[in-house]
């Protein structure tokens, strides 16, 4: 007879890196707790994050990260645009060229 699957709020004003949690998500895994959807960026850049126990924010690690989180996510959004503007310029020179 199998144990029906269960699902488990975890609630953590201040998670620790998922590393840390590692035993725990082994744990929910082992007992059949449904693991909740993911997109795909935290896919990629937390594959054991099963439950997402991990901070969605800085500031959930702290109150006092919220703005140098805010100005971290927009310098990266600002080399994420260049990079991708670049490579399109390089596309477009290359597609006019003979």
């Amino acid at each position: 007879m199998s144990t029906p699957a269960r699902r488990v709020w975890i609630d953590l004003t201040n998670s620790p890196h998922v590393l840390f949690f590692r035993p725990v998500i082994r744990r929910l895994d082992e007992a059949g707790v449904e693991h909740p959807r993911r997109d795909m960026d935290a896919k990629r850049l937390h594959p054991e994050d099963l439950f997402n126990v991990g901070p969605a924010s800085f500031s959930e690690i702290h109150p006092d990260l919220h703005e140098p989180g805010l100005s971290w996510g927009a310098a990266k959004a600002h080399v994420h645009i260049q990079r991708r503007r670049a490579e399109a310029a390089i596309a477009s020179s290359a597609a006019e060229s003979p």
